[in-house]
């Protein structure tokens, strides 16, 4: 009720005001604060009347009521995790400007390499694959690639399209924070981004 309370209390105060210099009321802090209660508990009511809970109760223990939360919560929390041993985990993505405009493609593998850089202009479709080979390409090049699995992470069902691999695994945009980053850079950058 934070917002709610700052305009009870404004609009008391205005009416306090008015009556002080226009009547010549007195004013009485006991009156001024039980009647931003009431004016606070009538707003309640008004909006969530269906809670059962009645305008007495209110004003006896204001601080007990909380703004029912009608927004519900369709977002996900995702938390990237770490690979398991004797793997390594790549997150790529690709960004795109506009329907056939510029792509830039960008990942991160388990903290060791990054990538990020640009692809032209490509078809949308195709740009999440671009990115998948460019992760492919680095990690063939690695050290580790003899010794330890690889795990792709992508946030657009490109399960689908590579044919239901089970080393590519699809994951929510928020959990590919960095990666997202990472391509959205890469749009625009004249030099290419390989770090070791």
């Amino acid at each position: 009720m934070c917002w709610v309370t700052f305009f009870a209390i404004i609009w008391s105060i205005w009416i306090f005001q008015n009556k002080m210099m226009f009547t010549g009321k007195v004013l009485d802090q006991q009156e001024f604060f039980e009647s931003i209660l009431i004016r606070l508990g009538r707003w309640f009511r008004a909006k969530w009347g269906s809670t059962g809970v009645s305008l007495d109760y209110f004003l006896r223990a204001p601080q007990n009521f909380r703004v029912p939360n009608t927004h519900k919560n369709d977002t996900k929390r995702v938390i990237w995790t770490p690979p398991p041993c004797g793997a390594v985990k790549f997150n790529e993505d690709a960004g795109v400007v506009g329907s056939n405009g510029t792509v830039g493609i960008g990942g991160i593998l388990s903290s060791l390499v990054i990538f990020s850089k640009s692809a032209g202009l490509t078809d949308p479709a195709l740009v999440e694959v671009l990115a998948i080979k460019e992760a492919l390409t680095i990690y063939s090049a690695c050290k580790w690639s003899g010794t330890h699995k690889l795990i792709e992470e992508n946030h657009r069902g490109m399960p689908k399209a590579v044919g239901q691999s089970r080393d590519i695994i699809e994951i929510l945009r928020e959990a590919n924070g960095t990666a997202d980053r990472l391509a959205k850079a890469g749009i625009n950058r004249k030099v290419n981004l390989l770090s070791l």
